[in-house]
């Protein structure tokens, strides 16, 4: 399934919507202004992600944009490209499929266990993720019609010996959240470990039903329909059940002449925001009013409920309990 049009050309929007949209571009253009890596990032389906991801709060979206703004003058993820990360991707440890899902969204898979083919720098590791999300992303505004891609989390073989260092979980967690709101249509996990199938059962009560929906757990012994459902069957390798040899699902060769037409897509882009000029904005225009929440009165369900760090229990590690609460706080929120 491939859009004709970027979806957020084609999004229905209630006037007060666009409004917000209006004032959001206005509230980031100082930040925009002397970057074109920033414009070409804020598209308009920039500003509605951040606002959906803030429930329609002006305020709280123009925080979390401009955080991001400055995560990115920092990190510059612009300039990641298959040339300069490509060594991180041999391992075939995390990549963008071929063929989208049953929705037209990318996937992307991640099989966490070849974690332990490798030892080498947690950074790398990080900036690798990162690349992928920007494709991924890339690629969602492109075809699909949410802007939105599915992960698919291949957990065979995965254990603690080959689970990533609990600094790079914390990490790629806080990116993902703070980072790239609303882009996750659905996660599914094939043979999760017990850890985290204990974790879930005690999460998910306080997880918002349409995050719940999100995620989907899958198992060798799931019916081929449960697979199919999400995915053609010839588009996913025979280990997950699908149809395609495991040693086919991946050439690295190819996958860099993919990646390779994506940053040239990013690199003009890139151009064609460095030759407009900034957009004026009149920073005279009022802001259209906020919810309850702008004027400092909580609505029900704006935001996760605030709690006191929950303490380790016996036998547990002050880290395990952190990373066991940063993922309460995102299930909740993304």
């Amino acid at each position: 399934m491939t859009a004709s049009r970027p979806w957020y050309e084609t999004v229905a929007l209630d006037s007060e919507q666009e409004r917000k949209v209006a004032a959001l571009q206005g509230a980031v253009a100082d930040l925009l202004a002397d970057s074109p890596a920033h414009r070409a990032f804020c598209t308009r389906g920039t500003y509605i992600r951040y606002l959906r991801a803030r429930s329609w709060s002006l305020s709280r979206a123009t925080k979390m944009l401009r955080e991001t703004l400055k995560w990115r003058a920092e990190y510059q993820p612009e300039r990641l490209c298959w040339e300069n990360i490509k060594h991180e991707g041999a391992r075939g440890k995390l990549f963008i499929l071929e063929h989208p899902d049953n929705d037209g969204r990318p996937v992307v898979l991640m099989r966490p266990r070849l974690e332990a083919a490798y030892s080498g720098d947690s950074d790398e590791r990080v900036k690798w993720l990162v690349y992928t999300l920007e494709q991924a992303s890339r690629v969602a505004d492109a075809s699909a019609a949410d802007g939105k891609m599915t992960w698919l989390i291949d957990f065979v073989g995965y254990n603690r010996a080959n689970s990533p260092p609990l600094k790079v979980s914390l990490q790629v967690l806080s990116i993902l959240q703070n980072h790239f709101p609303e882009r996750l249509g659905r996660a599914v996990s094939y043979k999760p470990p017990m850890l985290f199938n204990v974790l879930w059962k005690a999460v998910s009560p306080f997880v918002d039903p349409l995050t719940r929906d999100k995620l989907v757990f899958l198992s060798p012994k799931s019916p081929p329909e449960a697979l199919a459902k999400h995915f053609n069957p010839a588009h996913i390798d025979d280990s997950l059940g699908g149809q395609i040899p495991i040693a086919k699902l991946w050439s690295f060769e190819l996958y860099g002449q993919r990646m390779a037409e994506l940053d040239s897509q990013a690199a003009a882009e890139l151009a064609a925001a460095a030759a407009a000029p900034a957009s004026p904005v009149d920073r005279r225009s009022p802001l259209p009013s906020d919810s309850a929440t702008e004027l400092g009165h909580d609505s029900p369900g704006s935001k996760a409920q605030a709690s006191a760090p929950r303490q380790p229990t016996p036998g547990e590690s002050a880290a395990e309990a952190s990373l066991e609460e940063e993922f309460k706080r995102n299930m909740v929120v993304m």
